[in-house]
């Protein structure tokens, strides 16, 4: 979009986070009606949240441009950098929001929006190197037992990141970083520094 002395104007998005939860809920999961909805407002010198999706092709990178929407197809691997620290794979579909403004990064994350989807994920971890399938947990998720995800992800990140074995890979021999969980504070020191790098 332009402007009369052709400066590009910038959309505002910002109101598109503010329907759903209020700025001290900021980085915490809500429901609104058949959605679960994530927002997040960053700092513009944080490191982006990059997301990455493995499709038969291979694994892509979506580019951090100012604004993007990314739909995450239900059962396509994904991982957004620095916010969770494996593969999750959904039986629903997952829309990413990015959207830069004058006062930070806007994130947000809207998983279902369609009656009688979402009745499972997965977690998993591929090589960084060759790809290969490291290690992989099925859960019984879904609406009703949207908790057990969370009760259940931080058992497969402990479980990842006690096990050297599970880390190794049979393929090409080269060992996977710590995993971590998607809300930060319950980072280890050893975690934090994993989250940092990927």
């Amino acid at each position: 979009m332009s402007g009369r002395k052709g400066t590009v104007l910038k959309p505002d998005l910002s109101y598109l986070f503010e329907f759903n939860t209020a700025p001290e809920n900021r980085g915490k999961w809500s429901r609104s009606h058949d959605y679960f909805v994530w927002t997040e407002l960053r700092a513009l010198t944080d490191p982006p949240l990059t997301v990455w999706k493995q499709i038969p092709e291979g694994v892509v990178r979506i580019p951090d441009s100012e604004t993007v929407m990314q739909i995450v197809d239900g059962g396509t691997p994904h991982h957004i950098e620095h916010l969770f620290g494996y593969w999750r794979i959904c039986d629903a579909d997952i829309i990413t929001v990015r959207s830069v403004q004058a006062e930070g990064v806007y994130y947000a994350l809207i998983l279902g929006g369609c009656s009688g989807t979402y009745f499972s994920d997965s977690i998993q971890w591929i090589c960084p190197k060759c790809g290969h399938l490291l290690a992989k947990f099925d859960i019984e998720s879904g609406r009703a037992r949207w908790n057990a995800f969370w009760d259940e992800e931080a058992k497969c990140v402990a479980a990842f990141n006690e096990d050297p074995a599970l880390r190794t890979c049979d393929e090409c021999g080269a060992e996977h970083p710590l995993a971590y969980r998607f809300d930060p504070q319950h980072d280890s020191p050893a975690e934090a520094e994993a989250r940092a790098q990927w």
